[in-house]
């Protein structure tokens, strides 16, 4: 790829730099954040020509295949003004080798020749090679096609099941099956009291999984209710409905639910909708610190 997009040149500077042509910044860097930046380039150097060969080829898988996540944290002072998480999971997912116009192009320009051929995975070690939970990307679209599951990329809890039942019946090891996190595979009280179980078959239809956990957490943070609206927080914010929903997820509640304000947070629904896009980003670590009770 770096031959066809530069010529393997890996201080090639400007806007799209670098041996592979990562974006960086326009002329006003403060009103845009480049590519670099957004998969964590600038733990390396604040460009990708800075950047060692082999530091741009890992911002380059994170890119196409592997995506990027971590934790953000905020100044407290500017977070609280702003009535926003201080802590936060930052997280891009991949998108391919679509970025790259050399790839999807078949002219030839200044570098560019043949269309580049990619290395693949021998398909037969699909089902058998190691995973991880929450592991996104082609390699997990294609066991999904293999073992008969909904194909979205994700390795989450039913794709795991239905792994292990693919390797079962097949004879394979299940030593390459993605361990579950300590969050869905730790304790939790077994009192069925403390459950909504009223809700649980939305909770399933949602993919807020497993069920008995999501309930117990419902329990803990509404008493099931569903139009429950806490008091003022200390930075201003309150918690709506079933599973307490922050008010500062402003922006993903519109895109979810739309809205003009928060309370749509009060249909069973969209807080759920909501819910289940948090623990898609950031699993349960968004309740880990919950105001609710046992009492």
């Amino acid at each position: 790829m770096a031959v066809c997009e530069t010529n393997s040149n890996w201080q090639n500077t400007g806007q799209w730099a670098g041996g592979l042509g990562i974006y960086t910044k326009g002329e006003f860097p403060q009103s845009s954040m480049g590519t670099w930046e957004r998969y964590g380039g600038e733990e390396f150097a604040p460009s990708p020509d800075k950047a060692t060969k082999e530091q741009q080829i890992i911002i380059a898988d994170r890119i196409s295949v592997e995506g990027y996540k971590t934790t953000i944290t905020r100044d407290e002072v500017r977070a609280k003004a702003m009535g926003v998480p201080r802590v936060y999971e930052w997280h891009q997912k991949p998108v391919g080798f679509t970025g790259w116009g050399c790839y999807k192009s078949k002219s030839t320009g200044k570098y560019r020749m043949a269309k580049p051929l990619l290395l693949h995975y021998d398909p037969k070690m699909i089902p058998v090679v190691q995973y991880t939970f929450n592991q996104r990307g082609v390699i997990v679209e294609d066991l999904q096609k293999l073992i008969g599951v909904s194909v979205d990329g994700h390795y989450g809890v039913k794709t795991r099941e239905a792994h292990i039942r693919y390797l079962r019946e097949n004879n394979l090891s299940t030593l390459g099956v993605g361990a579950l996190p300590a969050f869905l595979s730790g304790n939790y009280p077994k009192d069925k009291t403390k459950r909504c179980p009223q809700w649980e078959g939305r909770l399933r239809f949602h993919g807020l999984l497993p069920v008995d956990r999501f309930s117990y957490i419902m329990w803990r943070e509404s008493r099931c209710q569903e139009k429950v609206v806490s008091k003022l927080n200390s930075n201003g914010t309150r918690d709506y409905g079933l599973l307490q929903i922050n008010s500062s997820w402003v922006s993903v509640t519109k895109k979810l639910c739309g809205g003009e304000d928060m309370k749509v947070l009060l249909n069973q629904n969209c807080n759920l909708k909501v819910a289940k896009h948090l623990f898609d980003n950031g699993g349960l670590g968004h309740w880990s610190a919950t105001s609710g009770s046992d009492k």
